[in-house]
């Protein structure tokens, strides 16, 4: 069985504001050990709970006390208990290619893991289940538009949207990104050709 100290220790060492997960430490012992360390631990205010099995050693501020750690470092510490990672959803690439206004009201994530919510305060992050396609193409700006694409809808106005990718990705990348739209199929490998004629057209 874990001591205290040991655990005291580990968690010490552990860099503040930076989220773990309560698996980081089932080589001190069991998972019930470890849970009932942890919450002790957490109890005397070492460290915070932030969601389920998520903990966090609280970077302070003298005018807000405990500093609630950034949703993607949370669903950073989770994706890594289940062995998985995380890469931005399609809304998230779209909200940074200026395609949209629209804040998430539940950030969400893509995961190779399976599907999970946490609630951290009145907040839910989505660790959202994606196939090995979205998330290779997730990790790429250009893959990214593509999958903004796809979120913002085959009934969202296509040409602004298109103009939008162009400036962000800027020109040489833009071709990148229709070849990869023409190869990911659908209405939108539909939609990138029928811009590509149209841009060729004499």
């Amino acid at each position: 069985m874990p001591t205290m100290e040991e655990i005291k220790r580990s968690v010490e060492a552990m860099p503040i504001g930076r989220p773990f997960a309560t698996g980081a430490f089932l080589p001190f012992g069991n998972r019930a050990a470890v849970d009932k360390a942890l919450s002790r631990l957490s109890s005397t205010g070492v460290i915070v709970r932030v969601a389920r099995g998520i903990y966090v050693r609280p970077r302070m501020s003298p005018y807000l006390g405990a500093v609630r750690p950034d949703p993607e470092e949370v669903a950073k510490a989770a994706a890594e208990a289940m062995g998985a990672s995380i890469a931005p959803h399609g809304a998230a690439w779209a909200l940074g290619m200026g395609l949209t206004q629209q804040v998430a009201l539940r950030p969400t994530y893509l995961t190779d893991g399976s599907t999970r919510h946490l609630r951290m305060g009145k907040l839910t992050i989505v660790l959202e289940h994606a196939s090995p396609k979205h998330m290779r193409l997730a990790g790429s700006p250009v893959g990214g538009a593509v999958l903004a694409l796809e979120w913002l809808g085959q009934a969202t106005p296509l040409s602004p949207s298109l103009a939008r990718i162009r400036e962000a990705l800027g020109e040489p990348t833009f071709f990148q990104f229709l070849e990869q739209a023409k190869a990911y199929g659908g209405w939108i490998a539909k939609s990138a050709r029928t811009f590509e004629s149209l841009e060729n057209r004499p």
